[in-house]
């Protein structure tokens, strides 16, 4: 049986901004997703998996991120 679920592994933390490794399932689609609160969420971007997301707005005080798995 296959999971569907991604792992997210940062990758470095550097300069404002930072990465992270999203691995799924090789060749399906994740959306990388944030929130504030962790009960909205809020896309901001899709990729086929494995791939490198970067984020360099940190100007937020607090955000959590989640990668989730798009049909």
């Amino acid at each position: 049986m296959t999971t569907l679920s991604p792992t997210l592994v940062l990758q470095n933390v550097a300069g404002g901004s930072f990465n992270l490794l999203v691995s799924g399932v090789s060749g399906l689609n994740y959306t990388i997703e944030v929130s504030s609160n962790l009960a909205d969420w809020l896309p901001l971007a899709s990729n086929v998996s494995p791939f490198m997301f970067s984020d360099s707005d940190l100007a937020q005080p607090q955000r959590f991120y989640r990668a989730v798995y798009v049909p």
